[in-house]
């Protein structure tokens, strides 16, 4: 008997594995490919599977890799997902299934691992693409043969719907095509079959660059010979009727509409999401009516390359329904979004917080209308189609929304699967409570039936219709009206075809095709004017491209109306937008987008961003003037620092300028790719910089070339921990700049040898490398002196200057604050945290860690810096005893710095880890949490794995044939001496401190007093604390009463003074002061055994997870002993 399937494996689209109880875990490339081998080629020898998946590693290190993705996978699982030794096999309990082609619901059409690109694997990647060209063919055959059946059997829709599917999966086929014709010309509709001849020719040319063969040429001639189909003598114009442009009822939302009522009565935020056709549009429509709330306002498809202009919208909205009196001041502030006469801004307009506390204060205006307006509760802003918004207008918009107390209710609705990563954050950092989530779930069959019910259409039988119209449809409002709506517009106004009809209607790509062709010319054309302009689509575009004065478009605007196309201000649905804009010919697109680039440019309309005319451009076959308009949306973009979107127009600008051929294209695309590496080092993993940078240096041409491509390795190479290669670019890149004459990349290289230096612990050459340029830094840009001003003060720090690295530190980040640079911003703050931290100011530290986190995400960051920060801000939450949310990000911390390219990191992830679980009271999951270092990693962090090992260690007993711990440090120490040394004190220091805890207690003494004071004069003020905390210990175990009562009184002192110590475990710190006091000092023993039990029980226990408390009461020794003395204390 087989095991039951505890997991089930998804390999369509985007690969992942899913739990019997549903939850989902998506797979990273790598392991999605060795799970796809395995289901697809049955077990398979360890060794391919090292060949394919790392083919650049030697045996020892692949094996390790494979080891490792096998254990998380397992891990993750809670069961075997892979079995075997030497051969690999997918484990019994794993089900596999590729899909039913059958199936309309199904991912069938997507690619096997969806979007993955191996190529850095070549033998990986041609197995891949074999695996996915098979799995296509199998899809093809399937569908081919069900089209078939169907026709055969004389059910000419479902045909039609599985032919319209195989042609669109595989445009190219000939046959396929002339499927399509021949089965709308069975079924009456000529226009629909010529209309599929046209895109069998457009297709063909497109994919094969030849026309239709002789077979497919009579079939068409036979359709047009046959006539225009009439339908009782009429021909097939008819108006849609009210209920089917807009149904009369909401129906099947009650729950949801409660959701949102309860949210307005309790004054939190609503995230709502639902499939395309679920009606998020029309339930945030109704109940904002129906509260008298502001009307909602939504994104659209264009908006992501058009830096605030959801905001704009948004703002117009504002103030035409509650025309808040703006001051002059005011309006000088919301400047970026109000209308205006030309491009040009105000200095320092466009920094995020200046226009978001505008947008604060225009809230305050309009709230005592709204409030005055609406029914009950608080009043309410919803936003609508976020999927489509830019990400300067949800930095600006999630601020706001993130504040409750300025007495608004945000509802932020989006496509489900598409949440935008901004609005992600932003939910993950409220508190519980202050959010509800509602997803609008596909309608049911009574629902079907009662919305059928409510469109009383002659001739259509709820009950009857429900079912089919269900499985169709897949339960979405908006498809099933548009296929009642298909229907009628075919002539079956009075549905007596019966339910089987509406499978014709069904998502079919000539469904919305055949709908324009049986309008008047005036309102298709009306049609393909809106499709192509998307968002700056308007009447006066329409006038103008059009050639007509606006009142022409009345009747065009009506017919469109009628036949459910439009509503409001242009499409009823963007889904119908990009449906039309699909049937344009190729040719007739490049000319309009052309026309709306111009209409745009030519001070007909209010200023647009150049990202937005850029594109139309682009879409216009104009790669040059598409290039030179990307180049002022990245520079725009740059100036309020939105990378992402920087990143975005910076690679359309390269890719523009390549194909333009223009004289400089080249020189500008590679200097477009130079900056698009520093981006991606913030926004990508820095793997996805560092090919970058590969690719940049391997089409460098001249000296200026090479020297920029190198610069821009050498930071990314150091980021990567690797600094020996990542000094010899820098020096190289300096060299060749100096040669140039460049002297801002000469400035650029100096800055990256000197953060190379840092690396390889050679701080005092860095700061001689960087101070001998201070003079030169007006040769860099605002960005590139903010990021040279941050290297230098982490020079400092590393030199252990470190009070005068913070004050650096405090310039860098009012200079970038002041100009709204919120990456500089972001590092500055990240780097000053760890300075505060070596200084004992933890509590200093904490806040500059959520700075640097908060700077870094409005920046657009997601991973890079971001993830060192959030290690920063964790640790320092672990160490005030905030351990549920220290393990809710910090278990998945090392593998997120693993797939974001910082291994290095994620190995000090793992023992600040295993610290928080030795802390909780469980020793062995601390031991188990420190995964196998490979000895090819950088000698310091093996060494770091060894004195964390050495820590968790202390004071237990080792087994026989472990290292102890005083072996562990000796090895430690040698490892780090045979490497040439730390030059850097932190880690010298720390090294002979942790020797001393070996010595012989006088030695050990006089050894600890020299190293505290040493630590003392070098400003490493957490490294004095734990030389003063060794020291009590010892002179208490060597029976010094009085100097250890001192010695604790000096340091309950410090701690009271200076904070939580970094690094340390409280209860460890109070029961050291309460024991060595204890004989002499009653006072001193008494307060510290009251702060010890008091962080014990009030500060960590309520944050301890249940599954730990037991242990962290019972078995980690400190709290076990101050609890002990404190009932023996009374």
């Amino acid at each position: 008997m087989e095991p039951p399937s505890l997991l089930s494996l998804h390999l369509l689209g985007v690969p992942k594995l899913v739990r019997a109880d549903g939850t989902a875990q998506l797979l990273e490339r790598r392991d999605a490919a060795l799970l796809a081998l395995l289901a697809i080629d049955g077990p398979t020898a360890r060794s391919r599977l090292i060949g394919l998946l790392w083919p650049d590693s030697d045996a020892r290190r692949g094996a390790n890799s494979l080891r490792q993705r096998v254990f998380r996978l397992r891990r993750w699982a809670a069961c075997d997902v892979v079995s075997g030794d030497r051969t690999l096999g997918l484990a019994p309990q794993v089900a596999f299934e590729l899909g039913h082609p059958y199936d309309p619901n199904s991912a069938d059409a997507a690619e096997l691992l969806g979007s993955a690109d191996y190529g850095d694997c070549s033998e990986l990647a041609d197995w891949i693409e074999k695996a996915r060209g098979l799995w296509r063919t199998r899809r093809r055959q399937a569908l081919a043969e069900q089209a078939s059946r169907l026709e055969a059997e004389g059910q000419l829709a479902a045909a039609l719907q599985t032919a319209e599917r195989l042609a669109l999966d595989d445009p190219s086929s000939e046959h396929a095509h002339r499927r399509v014709m021949r089965l709308h010309y069975l079924r009456g509709d000529r226009a629909a079959a010529l209309a599929a001849y046209e895109r069998c020719v457009r297709q063909l040319e497109h994919h094969l660059g030849s026309e239709p063969g002789e077979e497919t040429q009579q079939l068409a001639a036979t359709i047009e010979r046959s006539g225009a189909l009439q339908v009782d003598g009429r021909a097939l114009r008819m108006p849609l009727p009210a209920e089917l442009r807009r149904p009369p009822r909401l129906i099947g939302r009650d729950a949801e509409w409660r959701l949102l009522e309860q949210a307005a009565a309790q004054g939190c935020s609503v995230l709502l999401d639902g499939l395309p056709g679920s009606g998020k549009t029309r339930l945030l429509q109704d109940h904002a009516q129906a509260k008298r709330w502001l009307a909602p306002v939504g994104a659209r498809p264009g908006d992501d390359v058009v830096p605030y202009a959801l905001a704009a919208r948004w703002l117009d909205a504002l103030r035409s329904r509650y025309a808040p009196p703006l001051t002059p001041e005011l309006q000088r502030e919301l400047a970026p979004l109000l209308p205006r006469t030309s491009d040009a801004l105000p200095a320092g307009m466009l920094e995020p917080s200046r226009l978001t506390r505008a947008l604060a204060d225009v809230l305050a205006l309009c709230r005592p209308t709204a409030q005055g307006a609406a029914q009950e509760g608080t009043p309410g802003l919803s936003l609508d189609d976020l999927q489509f918004a830019d990400s300067a207008s949800l930095g600006l918009l999630l601020e706001l929304a993130a504040a409750p107390e300025r007495g608004w209710v945000w509802v932020l609705a989006f496509r489900s699967h598409a949440e935008p990563a901004p609005v992600s954050q932003w939910y993950g950092r409220r508190a519980p409570g202050q959010v509800l989530q509602i997803h609008l779930a596909a309608l049911n069959e009574a629902h079907v039936e009662a919305l059928l019910a409510s469109l009383q259409l002659p001739g259509l039988d709820p009950r009857a219709w429900a079912a089919p119209l269900l499985a169709y449809c897949g339960g979405q409002p908006f498809f099933i009206v548009d296929a009642l709506a298909a229907l009628h517009l075919q002539g079956l106004h009075e549905f007596s075809a019966g339910p089987d009809a509406v499978a014709a209607a069904w998502r079919q790509p000539g469904a919305v095709s055949r709908r324009i062709e049986q309008l008047p010319d005036d309102a298709r054309q009306l049609a393909q004017v809106a499709a192509v302009a998307g968002q700056d689509f308007d009447v006066d575009l329409a006038a103008a491209l059009l050639r007509c004065p606006p009142v022409a478009l009345v009747g065009p605007w009506h017919a469109l109306e009628q036949a459910g196309l439009f509503r409001g201000g242009g499409f009823a649905h963007d889904l119908l937008g990009q449906a039309v804009s699909a049937s344009i010919p190729e040719a007739i697109a490049r000319i309009l987008h052309r026309q709306v680039a111009v209409w745009l440019e030519d001070g007909s309309a209010a200023p647009p961003r150049a990202a937005h005319v850029a594109a139309h451009w682009e879409a216009g076959g104009e790669p040059a003037r598409a290039a030179t308009r990307y180049d002022d949306a990245a520079d725009q973009a740059q100036a309020r620092s939105a990378a992402s979107e920087e990143l975005r127009a910076r690679e359309a600008a390269a890719r523009c300028h390549r194909a333009a051929r223009t004289p400089d294209g080249d020189e500008r695309a590679f200097r477009a790719d130079w900056r698009s590496v520093h981006l991606l080092l913030g926004l990508e993993s820095a793997d996805v910089a560092l090919a970058h940078a590969e690719a940049l240096l391997a089409c460098a041409v001249t000296p200026s070339q090479r020297a920029a491509a190198l610069e821009a390795r050498a930071r990314v190479l150091c980021e990567r921990f690797e600094p020996e290669a990542g000094l010899a670019d820098a020096q190289a890149a300096r060299a060749l700049a100096t040669d140039a004459g460049e002297t801002r990349l000469r400035l650029l290289a100096e800055q990256r040898a000197a953060t190379a230096l840092m690396r390889l612990a050679r701080p005092a050459e860095a700061v001689v490398v960087q101070q001998a340029s201070l003079g030169l830094l007006d040769g860099l840009s605002d960005e590139e002196r903010l990021y040279w001003l941050s290297d230098h003060a982490t020079a400092l720090d590393y030199a252990d200057r470190r009070i005068e690295a913070v004050q650096m530190f405090d310039r860098t980040i009012r200079q970038a604050a002041a100009v709204g640079h919120w990456g500089a911003e972001g590092e500055a703050w990240g780097n000053k945290a760890i300075a505060l931290m070596y200084l004992n100011r933890m509590g200093e530290s904490v806040e500059a860690s959520k700075r640097a986190i908060e700077c870094s995400r409005r920046a657009g960051a997601e991973h890079g810096n971001l993830l060192i920060d959030e290690m920063t801000l964790l640790g320092s939450l672990r160490d005030l005893g905030r351990f549920d949310a220290y393990l809710a990000q910090a278990e998945s911390l090392p593998q997120r710095l693993r797939e974001a390219g910082y291994p290095v990191w994620a190995w000090n992830a793992e023992n600040d880890l295993a610290i928080c679980f030795l802390w909780l009271g469980r020793p062995e999951l601390a031991h188990r949490t420190l995964s196998p270092i490979p000895d090819d990693q950088p000698p310091m962090i093996r060494a770091s794995r060894w004195f964390t090992q050495a820590r968790l260690w202390r004071g237990r007993s080792v087994p026989e044939g472990t290292p102890g711990p005083a072996a562990l440090v000796r090895a430690a120490h040698a490892l780090i001496e045979s490497a040439g040394g730390t030059g850097r004190s932190y880690v010298r220091l720390k090294v002979a401190l942790e020797q001393s805890r070996d010595d012989d207690a006088p030695g050990a003494l006089a050894r600890i007093a020299a190293l505290e004071a040493e630590m003392l004069e070098r400003e490493q003020f957490m490294l004095a604390m734990q030389a003063l905390l060794l020291r009590t210990e010892l002179l208490a175990s060597s029976g010094a009463h009085v100097e250890a009562a001192a010695a604790g009184r000096e340091l309950l002192e410090r701690c009271v003074r200076d904070g939580p110590l970094p690094g340390l475990y409280a209860p460890e710190v109070w029961w050291t002061i309460h024991h060595a006091a204890a004989p002499a000092d009653a006072a001193t023993a008494a307060e510290a055994l009251r702060r010890g039990i008091a962080w014990i029980e009030h500060d960590a226990l309520p944050h301890v997870p249940d599954v730990f408390r037991p242990s962290f009461l019972e078995r980690n020794p400190f709290n076990v002993r101050l609890r002990a003395a404190a009932v023996a204390h009374g």
